[in-house]
């Protein structure tokens, strides 16, 4: 199994609704393509299996979940959707986890935006660690439509710091070890930089903006760099 695990960094103000300053100080400035990159053409043929892991816990609240879904669909309009092509599944976690749907539910893209925008907020607390090792243990399986071939990626997406820090940590670790690759985006000024890191597969996979309201200034970058170096 090929698996790319993106997790979407947490939301902090910043210049331009980006947040550097961390990332100076640790590693390398994260990549932001420029915004004349024409990713449907990057993205043209790409295989993927992707999971959205979504926070839809209470600090959130409903406005600002459903401008999280609209991320998603902005997403999923960059690509080619289908069997053979990008299969996309949504699940959100609180104090429980929901699978909205698997990866092999929905093969129309007008389909998928639809069930996105169907999505439901739950409120409740934020287990991101059993989230992902949901997520580990049954969205990237034969049974949940994941494709053996297929590169598997997770965007995690959410506005603060977990129930467990250690308990995330080792989710984490154990996706990393099963060869998930993540982004992280992180959302607000709730969110913790080091949970970030430890959730994505490096500093260069976390991205970090001020508010819900600004999250369509990193679809196109994230979008472009989901594609690089997959099989077209």
């Amino acid at each position: 199994m090929l698996t790319y695990f993106f997790l979407l960094g947490f939301i902090s103000p910043g210049v331009g609704g980006f947040l550097f300053s961390h990332f100076d100080q640790i590693t390398h400035r994260p990549l932001y393509l420029t915004h004349t990159t024409h990713t449907s053409n990057l993205c043209r043929g790409t295989q993927m299996d992707v999971v959205f892991l979504l926070d839809s816990s209470g600090s959130e609240g409903s406005s600002n979940f459903h401008d999280q879904l609209g991320f998603v669909q902005s997403f999923v309009r960059e690509f080619d959707i289908g069997p053979s092509n990008v299969q996309v599944s949504v699940v959100t976690f609180s104090t429980s986890v929901v699978e909205n749907f698997n990866l092999k539910r929905y093969h129309s893209k007008s389909d998928l935006l639809r069930a996105i925008g169907s999505v439901q907020y739950l409120g409740g607390n934020t287990h991101t660690d059993e989230a992902i090792q949901f997520v580990t243990q049954h969205s990237f399986t034969t049974l949940a439509g994941d494709r053996p071939k297929a590169p598997d990626v997770l965007i995690v997406m959410t506005d603060g710091k977990s129930h467990s820090t250690s308990d995330t940590k080792h989710a984490a670790d154990s996706a990393h070890r099963a060869g998930i690759k993540c982004f992280a985006i992180g959302i607000g000024s709730g969110v913790s930089t080091t949970e970030l890191e430890n959730i994505a597969s490096d500093h260069q996979h976390v991205f970090q903006v001020s508010s819900f309201s600004v999250l369509s200034r990193i679809q196109s970058d994230l979008a472009a760099k989901t594609c690089q170096g997959m099989p077209g």
